[in-house]
């Protein structure tokens, strides 16, 4: 069962997963928490995880859907969460690991 881990930010940028293609990972710290959790992000087709970009300016809020198993979807992902303290909201299954598999990712483009 997929679980929200509330009130998060980038702690690390995405890249990618080693000895593997079309997997990713990045960091994120929860609210209060001072270790990070890695996410695993899997970008092939049929197996990524959905993605959504939020932008808010003022009582405004627009939410574009993110295709990350093309190259521009991945980049797009990359960007928004490249920079350290980025709000972000991750759904997905724990592993024993302590990481986390990502099934839905949402990155803010101002403040939550």
């Amino acid at each position: 069962m997929p679980q929200t881990i509330p009130n998060t930010t980038v702690a690390a940028p995405l890249v990618p997963a080693s000895g593997s293609s079309k997997r990713y990972t990045f960091a994120i710290n929860a609210k209060g928490r001072s270790n990070s959790v890695a996410v695993n992000v899997n970008a092939a087709y049929g197996s990524t995880a959905l993605v959504y970009q939020v932008d808010r300016t003022g009582d405004n809020m627009t939410v574009v859907p993110i295709d990350i198993t093309t190259a521009a979807g991945l980049t797009a992902l990359a960007n928004g969460v490249s920079k350290t303290g980025t709000a972000v909201q991750v759904s997905g299954i724990p592993k024993s690991d302590g990481t986390f598999n990502a099934s839905l990712i949402k990155y803010f483009t101002a403040p939550k």
